[in-house]
């Protein structure tokens, strides 16, 4: 018989489905967000929606496994009034009553780093060995696990009366393009906007030239970044006068021919030993910001997915690719930076609920992965 698995703060069942694909049998999900918890059942069924503050433990089924990725947003560091609230330790208190009146053998966590200084978290942390919960915590990458993204997280695991097993041991990184180069072809094209190209680095200058298509150019050289920073769920106006972005000869732009988005390109490379550069993704969230520009090469993992609120913001992203096209990242895309299955069953027109759901998402590939090396189901 399959050992069971429930989750608190469930969203969209994304890490169920890696708790799933761990060998784990679902039983029930927790969640507050009527939409969130509609695509949840879609996907996993039994959850139920409903404030965890309102939930009695008694009329929920006993688990094995039980997982809780209580809500990260007054800890986040996106999050500009971030400070513990008294609802995040009302929240961890519920937790600690879960734990109590089901008494699962094995116990998860997942939240943001910040997470591991609160007091919640002490709640949490003093139930378990009161209850002689054997437990341990880690920041953890999901890079680290195969999810071609750069995502820190605290890791609580924890065991009733049993040792805590290694961490599962670290995976060669995927890089972004790797990840969705069969999506790249049918993406809408785009172009940089003038704040892009105003805060792309000075390295980028022995690949990309801008130009403003007047016929007249006047062109700015750039070159690549240093892999850094965070994806937020910020939109960004478009400029009325976009620039174009192009490609020039890697060793000399003097003589060289420029080429445009509508011919065939050189192969993106610096001058520093000819490295290769096959695509980069360029951040398109944080107009307003003065920080340095958020860029990845082809073979990095991509910058932290984060969800910021409910007010229809979300990331945005663009890649420049090898043959001179720029093209915007959909949510279809973010999903797969955050590992989660492409058969995964969306809300229909209702991209605030979608991209929420991926903002707040424990990745999959990352829960399966944890889980699996926890329950002993290798």
């Amino acid at each position: 018989m399959k050992k069971t698995c429930a989750s608190l703060f469930t969203g969209g069942g994304i890490a169920d489905l890696g708790f799933v694909a761990a060998g784990l049998e679902h039983a029930w999900g927790l969640e507050l967000d009527a939409p969130t918890a509609e695509v949840a059942n879609a996907n996993i069924g039994n959850v139920k929606c409903m404030n965890i503050l309102d939930a009695n433990p008694y009329k929920f089924e006993a688990v094995d496994f039980l997982h809780a990725s209580p809500v990260c947003k007054a800890f986040s560091n996106a999050n500009i009034n971030r400070g513990e609230r008294q609802l995040d330790k009302d929240c961890a208190l519920k937790v600690c009553e879960f734990i109590k009146v089901l008494k699962p053998q094995y116990f998860s966590l997942e939240n943001v780093e910040a997470y591991g200084k609160s007091e919640a978290f002490g709640y949490i942390q003093e139930t378990l060995n009161s209850l002689g919960y054997w437990s341990n915590w880690q920041v953890v990458n999901a890079a680290d696990y195969g999810v071609p993204q750069s995502r820190r997280r605290l890791i609580l695991r924890a065991v009733k009366d049993g040792f805590i097993p290694s961490l599962p041991a670290k995976e060669k990184h995927v890089g972004w393009y790797d990840a969705i180069a069969d999506l790249l072809p049918n993406l809408p094209d785009t172009e940089l906007a003038e704040w892009q190209i105003k805060r792309l680095p000075q390295e980028i200058k022995d690949s990309v030239l801008i130009g403003d298509m007047s016929g007249s150019f006047d062109f700015t050289v750039r070159k690549k970044d240093q892999p850094s920073g965070v994806l937020t769920e910020t939109n960004c106006s478009r400029v009325n006068q976009v620039p174009r972005a192009f490609l020039v000869h890697p060793t000399d732009q003097r003589t060289m021919p420029v080429i445009d988005a509508l011919s065939p390109s050189f192969t993106l490379t610096t001058n520093q030993g000819g490295n290769r550069i096959k695509a980069l993704l360029i951040e398109n969230t944080g107009a307003r910001s003065d920080r340095a520009l958020y860029i990845r090469e082809a073979g990095e993992p991509c910058w932290t997915i984060r969800a910021m609120g409910q007010d229809g913001h979300w990331h945005r992203a663009n890649a420049l690719l090898e043959h001179g096209r720029i093209v915007a990242l959909d949510f279809h895309c973010l999903a797969r930076l955050q590992s989660i299955p492409d058969d995964y069953i969306w809300a229909d027109n209702k991209l605030i609920t979608n991209t929420k759901i991926i903002g707040n998402a424990y990745p999959t590939l990352m829960a399966e992965k944890i889980t699996r090396n926890l329950c002993n189901l290798i």
